[in-house]
């Protein structure tokens, strides 16, 4: 019987995914991994009340965060500039020029990653159909720039995406809605202050169903057992919904500041996650990355992606 040649049994076996490690990564799925996020990830400039975060947009991908809730806020006077507000509050950042370039520079020197923005219209108060047009158009404007859209995810989000499909990208999702035809997933049934499920659409195929908890008012401003309890629930739904995106906000604000939560919220969360004998997988949005125990966390995620 003739030998078989040493390069097609090497292109065998990578084929059935047993040679160089990169066999078994079409396989990992995105909605499995322990993805840090920052809540708010701009408001590291905000006045003391609104202050969310200690690092800034530059460090906080350097210590590991992926995912970063940004609020947009048009300017309204054609120039397609959109700046970075918390409630009310400029933050002093400009999305186009300042933010998005970040983002975009990370992923050239670091093709192997991906990048996550949640972004959301943040001046509630102006949702006439001019003012959603101005939004959108200024939105599509800054992601459609060439250095910004070869980056952009355009496939299907789904439970089978694969870590494969989104590394070297940068993946939108849409808290406001800015069209129906535009390729790029929105939360549809977004709820406020509670544990809920919804779905990312994309309205040019995919969906994903999503396991959210957003109690981010805290009325016990002492032991916040109400914050902690709705961790503990969404941590507990989330094993039960192995095809549901998870995403917990570790964060938190009412009375107390969301320094004042972090404080108590993110050692417990550590703990919370430590003994757990399994991360269930998705965003984990939080504030204070630079603190110990949110970089604690951020170890914990990162094993937890070394093993599956």
């Amino acid at each position: 019987m003739e030998k078989s040649s040493p390069l097609w049994i090497i292109a065998l076996l990578l084929t059935i995914g047993m040679v160089g490690g990169c066999g078994s990564e079409p396989e990992k799925r995105l909605i499995d991994l322990a993805i840090v996020g920052t809540h708010d990830a701009a408001a590291y400039n905000a006045s003391p009340r609104l202050r969310c975060q200690d690092l800034t947009l530059e460090e906080q991908l350097e210590v590991g965060v992926r995912a970063f809730d940004l609020r947009l806020v048009d300017r309204y006077d054609g120039s397609g500039r959109m700046d970075l507000y918390h409630g009310k509050e400029s933050l002093g950042l400009e999305f186009t020029e300042e933010v998005l370039p970040l983002f975009t520079q990370f992923l050239t020197a670091h093709p192997d990653e991906f990048v996550i923005l949640s972004l959301r219209k943040e001046d509630d108060d102006h949702h006439s159909p001019d003012e959603m047009e101005a939004y959108s158009l200024s939105l599509l404007r800054a992601l459609e720039r060439p250095e910004v859209a070869r980056l952009l995810y355009r496939g299907e989000l789904t439970p089978a995406t694969k870590v494969s499909e989104v590394r070297g990208k940068l993946l939108i999702l849409l808290r406001t809605r800015i069209g129906n035809d535009v390729c790029m997933p929105y939360f549809d049934g977004f709820q406020d202050d509670t544990t809920f499920t919804a779905r990312l659409v994309n309205p040019c195929g995919g969906t994903l169903d999503l396991m959210v908890e957003d109690k981010y008012m805290v009325y016990d401003t002492i032991g916040m057992r109400d914050k902690k309890s709705a961790l503990s629930e969404v941590l507990d739904l989330a094993e039960t919904m192995p095809d549901h995106w998870m995403i917990a906000y570790l964060s938190g604000t009412g009375d107390p500041t969301p320094e004042a939560v972090a404080e108590e919220i993110n050692p417990f969360a550590y703990r919370l996650l430590r003994e757990r004998t399994s991360l269930p997988g998705g965003i984990y949005f939080m504030d204070f990355a630079g603190t110990p125990e949110a970089r604690a966390i951020i170890t914990l995620c990162k094993k937890h992606n070394s093993k599956i």
